[in-house]
């Protein structure tokens, strides 16, 4: 029988659950997903490299470096019958980037335990939404700045709706600057975010967390204007409750249509599920003014995920 319970599946992967059978949690999970097939590829970074809408969930001042509007769409298979949708649009305006996003997590139907591993009786389901917003702005040369909030409402299997409300901000440096290349590259870059600020209102605790990113393109111009021929990034996340998530990835992009991709994330709660665990792979497609992105990751006993993602102009 089935044992996966309320909590974000992939969470629970990653923060080294000591089985499959895992503990019923807030409804507040979705705040927390890993959004895009880019970043699972990678280790699950994202905080200082990569631009498009997606940029809104992980670190919302890379949204001052798009050009156009864009829209995302993401599709991820989860563990046994999850999984995760949604829609993301960003548009630069006169100063700045705004972008906004629906997303909805639906978790199956499943066997689910309390927090003391006791059966809670019958099958249940589970679903989140999350609505989010954000804007940025380039503030000097060196400096985005951008801020995001959130309306997350979750239906953990057999009780009550639960909602709440909670800002992100996040900072990209870019110390370096290329001159004579197009547009002036910036390879060596470093970001901050603060996320998931908020309170519950039926209770509880968010997510928040303190993250820190660095990344270097290798500074080669390409007529896509994607960041570079090849990039690097390590990002580590600080969760207030006392873990820590750490993650490093890279891309390579092949004759400006194709990348390949691949990271490694480490947690600070237990140990990965089988040596592969933790390993991430994936890669990318460009045709025209669409890229499609797909990445694969194994969670040892819970299965494997996949995710995809599409984006193009709008």
């Amino acid at each position: 029988m089935k044992k996966i319970a309320l909590v974000v599946l992939w969470l629970a992967a990653s923060r080294g659950a000591a089985g499959v059978t895992i503990s019923l949690r807030n409804g507040y999970d979705a705040l927390e997903l890993p959004i895009g097939a880019r970043t699972g590829a990678m280790g699950e970074t994202g905080l200082a490299l990569g631009v498009g809408p997606l940029a809104l969930h992980s670190n919302p001042a890379l949204l001052a470096l798009m050009k156009e509007g864009r829209i995302s769409a993401t599709h991820a298979q989860w563990f046994q019958e999850g999984n995760h949708n949604g829609l993301t649009y960003a548009r630069p305006y006169q100063r700045g980037v705004a972008a906004i996003s629906f997303q909805m997590v639906d978790y199956g139907t499943f066997e689910a335990r309390d927090v003391a591993g006791g059966l809670v009786a019958g099958r249940h389901s589970a679903e989140d939404y999350l609505l989010k917003g954000g804007y940025a702005e380039e503030i000097s040369p060196f400096v985005k700045v951008g801020a995001a909030g959130a309306v997350s409402i979750g239906r953990p299997g057999g009780t009550a709706a639960v909602s709440s409300l909670s800002l992100d901000s996040g900072v990209l440096f870019t110390p370096w600057i290329e001159q004579g290349r197009d547009g002036g590259l910036k390879p060596l870059k470093f970001a901050l975010t603060l996320k998931e600020l908020g309170q519950p209102r039926q209770g509880g605790r968010l997510p928040t967390t303190f993250s820190l990113g660095a990344a270097y393109d290798w500074p080669q111009a390409r007529k896509s204007g994607r960041s570079g021929e090849a990039a690097i990034e390590a990002d580590a996340r600080f969760g207030l409750t006392g873990w820590l998530r750490a993650g490093i990835g890279g891309e390579y992009w092949l004759l400006d249509f194709a990348a390949l991709r691949a990271g490694f994330r480490w947690n600070s709660q237990g140990e990965p599920y089988d040596y592969f665990s933790g390993f991430s792979a994936g890669l990318a497609v460009a045709f025209g003014h669409f890229t499609f992105d797909y990445a694969f990751a194994p969670y040892g006993e819970l299965g494997n995920t996949h995710r995809f993602t599409l984006e193009f102009p709008l």
